[in-house]
């Protein structure tokens, strides 16, 4: 399962730590995520006082980001995450006692190493945010993130390769599938959110305490995962640019003043599929379903064939 963050909604799930760790130099987080909205800054996870956080985020540029702001240092992936379609496994390594500053934080996409731009030095040996006595935040807190988040782990005391989390196998050597993760050493603080629990969404399945869930509810957890990825709207593909895309993109948006056509992420070409779509509009207008070609940019009535 994973759980449905809506951005409209400024949806997180958060959690003071008791204690702070020290030191605070080496950490893993790896999280599954499908994106929803595109082109704005959206944190996946922090850990802030207040004045000094340190932020795993995507940009408005769709860049991953980690951002230290007691040392103003900034590590930017020079790949970009655009593709509403997909799932991506995202893995952010922090070894601040590395010699060289472009390998105190390392960032990995779907199993492989992306290349990062850095900004200013993050102190080698030095303490960052994370693992502090403060409040830690998944998804949220102001730069609200909008999709979806599965397996979701924090390691502490460990800076773990992708393949703790995910693997190419013989029958799909090209595609990057997740693994069980839940015979890691997740250390102290350590959390591994995994959206069993419909009604606990915050759950700990390491064990430890639950996070609190901010605008989530039973609702928000979703069969769309990294193992079985559904169709969902597509917000790439708006004509003529001015619906408006809700809950993981399930929910389009038109307005009344032109035809408004909006396509899903999956197409066909042949076999037998099944989808359900409900139609909440003003009677006064029309709504249509159904196929289009590819090349359609316009709405179109034709009577079914098949």
């Amino acid at each position: 399962n994973s759980c449905r963050f809506n951005d409209g909604d400024s949806a997180d799930l958060s959690l003071t730590l008791g204690s702070s760790l020290d030191p605070r130099s080496l950490y893993t987080f790896s999280c599954w995520i499908k994106r929803g909205v595109l082109g704005t800054t959206q944190n996946l996870f922090e850990a802030t006082d207040g004045t000094y956080p340190t932020t795993f985020s995507i940009s408005s540029a769709d860049k991953l980001v980690f951002y230290d702001t007691g040392e103003n240092a900034t590590f930017t992936s020079d790949a970009v995450l655009r593709d509403s379609a997909a799932w991506y496994h995202l893995v952010c390594r922090v070894d601040t006692s590395q010699a060289s500053n472009e390998n105190r934080v390392k960032f990995y996409i779907n199993g492989v190493q992306a290349t990062t731009t850095q900004t200013n030095t993050l102190t080698q040996d030095g303490n960052i945010s994370w693992g502090k006595e403060v409040a830690h935040y998944v998804g949220g807190r102001a730069n609200y993130f909008d999709g979806y988040m599965a397996e979701v782990v924090w390691i502490t005391a460990s800076s773990l390769a992708p393949t703790s989390f995910g693997e190419f196998d013989e029958d799909s050597p090209t595609i990057w599938k997740p693994i069980d993760v839940s015979e890691l050493t997740f250390g102290t603080h350590g959390f591994y959110l995994d959206f069993e629990a419909s009604d606990n969404l915050g759950n700990d399945a390491n064990g430890g305490t639950d996070w609190t869930e901010t605008n989530l509810d039973a609702t928000d957890q979703a069969s769309d995962s990294p193992t079985n990825n559904f169709c969902t709207m597509n917000p790439l593909f708006i004509y003529p640019n001015n619906n408006t895309f809700s809950e993981g993109n399930c929910v389009v948006s038109g307005t009344a003043s032109a035809w408004q056509l909006s396509r899903g992420t999956i197409g066909v070409s042949q076999g037998k599929w099944f989808w359900e779509i409900l139609f909440v509009a003003s009677p006064n207008y029309y709504s249509q379903a159904g196929i289009v070609d590819e090349s359609t940019t316009g709405a179109s009535s034709t009577a079914e064939d098949g």
